[in-house]
């Protein structure tokens, strides 16, 4: 079900949802809150609610099983409850512009999570379970700035990251045995040196575009 852009400021109330409802695209509405109240929606797989105004996500949402997409990209919230880790089989998350200061800990039981843009969020410090998604393909911290990095070197899938504008003077610790690594940006950071990345068999890391 596609509602994106509409100008609603409230769900409509003769909004129909079925149990087998796979997607709900509200991107882009003025919603500012949604209902605590909503029917279950045991089969919904991606849930838009990219600049919609909102500053909290009520509880249902983080109680969807099969929710593998979920996007708040441009919402004013500030945190996000510890119950987004109970969302098991998430595999996108997008904060993107959004004033998040502070992320849950234990994001490492996110075990289906291959996506997570955190660019441009107000995040003050990084949990150390970040760096130990094992299954995450895609980071994007793109002028996310904090004082302390974690080790990154338990995210082995990982093949994108962006660092773009982060302020770094030295590179996170673990970040040169990531054997995946394709693509890493770096652009607009006070580095000194690059990084220095292992190569051969073992590792399976080639020539990476810096950006």
């Amino acid at each position: 079900l596609d509602l994106s852009f509409r100008g609603l400021r409230v769900l409509p109330s003769e909004l129909r949802l079925s149990s087998k409802t796979r997607f709900l695209l509200l991107a882009g509405n003025p919603l500012s809150q949604l209902p605590e109240d909503f029917p279950e929606l045991p089969s919904l797989e991606v849930l838009d609610l990219s600049g919609c105004s909102l500053t909290r996500i009520p509880n249902w949402v983080f109680r969807l099983p099969k929710l593998r997409i979920l996007r708040l990209t441009m919402n004013p919230l500030t945190m996000l409850a510890p119950e987004l880790l109970g969302l098991t089989s998430l595999e996108e998350l997008s904060l993107q512009g959004s004033p998040i200061g502070t992320l849950p800990e234990h994001l490492d039981r996110l075990v289906q999570l291959r996506e997570l843009n955190l660019s441009h969020t107000r995040l003050s410090s990084l949990p150390s379970s970040l760096g130990q998604i094992s299954m995450l393909q895609v980071l994007q911290l793109k002028g996310v700035r904090v004082e302390s990095w974690p080790c990154l070197d338990g995210l082995i899938a990982l093949r994108r990251l962006d660092l773009n504008g982060c302020g770094l003077q030295r590179m996170p610790r673990g970040l040169s045995s990531l054997a995946q690594l394709e693509t890493l940006s770096l652009s607009g950071n006070p580095l000194g040196t690059l990084p220095v990345f292992r190569r051969g068999e073992r590792y399976g890391c080639g020539p990476l575009p810096y950006r």
